[in-house]
């Protein structure tokens, strides 16, 4: 287990959320075999919200992102009719949300991205740019922990 793959996964997170400007990110990256994360890394997430992460972002969203091996884009989760019925968008009341698988050359995960100063769904360029960095992401942490 490389001490720099959290290193690499926080700063990555941290980039991608300022460079975006949204409110918070999440970053999960899967083994190969069961599917379950092997490393988790939140930014702008406070301290009780970190404990369940995965309920508080909607594990709804995740799943889809992950089924579909699609990017999920949604100006308001509440308002839309795939996800507002879920617990955890209503509990939490999540509004924008965009969420992009990671490359599937065996590292699967997703980033999450949520929360907007701005209404309305995220602007192309920022859906291309979050595209773009979960294409790479997920292969450069692969390229880390076999280092």
């Amino acid at each position: 287990e490389s001490p720099n793959i959290g290193e690499f996964l926080r700063r990555a997170l941290a980039l991608i959320v300022d460079l975006l400007g949204v409110e918070r990110g999440y970053l999960e990256l899967h083994d190969d075999g069961d599917g379950a994360a092997r490393w988790r890394v939140a930014h702008r997430f406070s301290d009780a919200e970190i404990a369940g992460v995965r309920s508080a972002i909607s594990s709804g969203i995740v799943a889809q992102a992950l089924a579909s091996g699609e990017t999920v884009v949604t100006a308001s989760a509440l308002l839309d009719g795939r996800f507002g019925h879920l617990e955890s968008v209503r509990r939490n009341e999540i509004e924008a949300v965009m969420c992009a698988p990671l490359a599937d050359d065996g590292a699967r995960g997703v980033l999450y991205l949520g929360g907007r100063s701005a209404p309305g769904l995220f602007a192309p360029a920022d859906q291309h740019i979050a595209a773009l960095f979960a294409r790479h992401v997920g292969p450069l942490a692969r390229r880390i922990l076999a280092g």
